[in-house]
């Protein structure tokens, strides 16, 4: 097969094809990044505004003595899962090939790829990316295909996995004809979150930690899964030294809440280093004594709303000052 003429615009779009197929589940789109592989149709479709995403950049492997991703990437921002059926006659790799071709010439870095057993053993590889019940991706590793992908650009980055398998599995339960490839498109816009939750100056805190003995903070910023505290945190961190300036008697404990994506043992080591990162800006940067503040990391012990939602997950995410 001919690969389709590849074509990029000023919004960065990968044309593989068609960009709307009449038998598409309503309201079912094509993301504006990068289009369809031609005479595909969309059997699954979901946007989420604000939500992060696993990118893994290797092989499935032993994490903490369980199948994972050893490196990997989790951006945050506006995500976009795509779920297409090819046309029939068309292989995994035929298909897999056209996106990756598509991808590299729009500038796209590939960060992984891997086909058939260069995934991981067996099925571990679709089992551990979409979970052990994602049909029509898993039980199809003779003809699986993935890649991850990264396009620079100044409103934010995106990241792309793209997954095909023949469906020989879970045809009748897909809806798809034996052997029909499908695609399984993941899309990451990164983008800040909107309005950064709430901005407390150094009076409203002052007060908040008088009424209730502590304040939640949420403009103090952390790249996913990292713990150094960004630039863009400055503002915060600059009214916290305001407070204890203010206030010479007052200590705090640094208290660092994280949502629930990822193990217990990792989200509470992350939150202790993310409290511990807020305390040396803060002594480095504001010139705050240390033993005014006691860095603590709960994980996602103590939420103040559900795991369920990405705003729930947003409202978890955050620096706590708990007066002691």
């Amino acid at each position: 097969m001919t690969l389709p003429r590849i074509r990029t615009t000023l919004a960065l779009v990968v044309a593989l094809g068609s960009v709307a197929g009449a038998q598409d589940v309503q309201g079912g789109k094509d993301q504006p990044a990068i289009k369809r592989y031609e005479g595909s149709s969309i059997i699954q479709y979901e946007a989420q505004n604000f939500e992060s995403l696993l990118v893994p950049t290797a092989k499935v492997g032993d994490v903490a003595g369980k199948n994972g991703f050893p490196k990997s990437v989790q951006p945050e921002g506006q995500v976009t899962h795509i779920r297409y059926k090819a046309p029939v006659g068309r292989t995994s790799l035929e298909v897999f090939r056209n996106y990756e071709s598509a991808l590299k010439a729009a500038g796209f870095e590939v960060l992984f790829s891997c086909v058939k057993a260069a995934c991981g053993d067996g099925d571990t590889f679709a089992q551990t990316l979409y979970g052990v019940g994602a049909q029509p991706l898993t039980l199809n590793q003779k003809s699986q295909a993935f890649l991850s992908a990264k396009l620079p650009r100044p409103a934010g980055d995106v990241f792309v996995r793209v997954f095909t398998v023949e469906n020989a599995a879970w045809y009748s339960e897909a809806k798809t004809d034996e052997e029909q490839v499908i695609t399984q498109l993941d899309v990451v816009e990164t983008k800040a979150l909107e309005g950064g939750m709430v901005t407390v100056d150094a009076s409203g805190m002052r007060e908040a930690i008088r009424e209730t003995g502590r304040v939640a903070l949420y403009g103090i910023y952390f790249d996913s899964g990292k713990a150094e505290v960004k630039p863009e945190s400055e503002a915060t961190l600059g009214e916290i030294a305001k407070l204890l300036g203010a206030s010479p008697s007052l200590r705090l404990l640094v208290v660092g809440h994280t949502d629930s994506d990822g193990s217990m043992a990792s989200n509470r080591e992350l939150s202790e280093r993310r409290a511990s990162a807020v305390v040396q800006r803060l002594a480095a940067g504001h010139g705050v004594a240390g033993a005014r503040l006691t860095p603590f990391g709960v994980g996602f012990a103590s939420p103040v709303a559900t795991n369920r939602t990405a705003d729930g997950k947003a409202k978890n995410r955050r620096v706590e000052l708990v007066e002691y």
